[in-house]
């Protein structure tokens, strides 16, 4: 993080969504900085797993909880932001899990199918598994990107200076 002009980054994004949260800047300006380095087209993406197959920690934690709020808000907040980024660099998002197949399926694919003490997206664990994906892969914790880059620590250290009007 060291060498990159975070800020120059964060300034760009907020021009592409002005009302981007603290929250959603800290998930979205690390696939902005990578769209930067990536040098190909097209940039295939896993967005909509965690929605659909119950990924998020709080699905876990909340039994109540349902992912239909989160669906909508992929759809209507995030996916064209995310494309506006793309776009900005002349890029293109491929988002295999909202395709149209995997859309016309979702209602199938339940929380209890997904969720079992305290692991989730089983359905694609057990995916995996069957196409011998190793173990050690498929079963690991998940650490988001924004907590593995190091950039939501910048944005705690910077974020009353980046969001003035928040």
């Amino acid at each position: 993080l060291d060498e990159i002009d975070i800020e120059g980054y964060i300034s760009q994004l907020l021009k592409i969504d002005p009302k981007i949260t603290k929250m959603e800047m800290g998930y979205e300006l690390v696939l902005f900085i990578l769209m930067d380095f990536i040098p190909e087209k097209y940039v295939v993406t896993g967005q909509g797993a965690d929605e659909l197959f119950y990924g998020y920690r709080r699905f876990i934690d909340n039994p109540r909880l349902k992912n239909d709020t989160y669906i909508n808000r992929l759809f209507n907040v995030t996916l064209p932001r995310e494309k506006k980024m793309a776009e900005y660099y002349d890029k293109e998002l491929i988002t295999p899990y909202l395709s149209p197949g995997m859309l016309k399926i979702r209602h199938y694919i339940t929380r209890e199918d997904n969720i079992e003490e305290n692991r989730n997206k089983l359905i694609l664990r057990e995916i995996a598994a069957k196409i011998s994906l190793p173990e050690e892969i498929y079963n690991r914790n998940k650490t988001a990107a924004q907590y593995g880059s190091g950039i939501n620590k910048y944005l705690l250290r910077q974020s009353d200076k980046i969001f003035r009007n928040e």
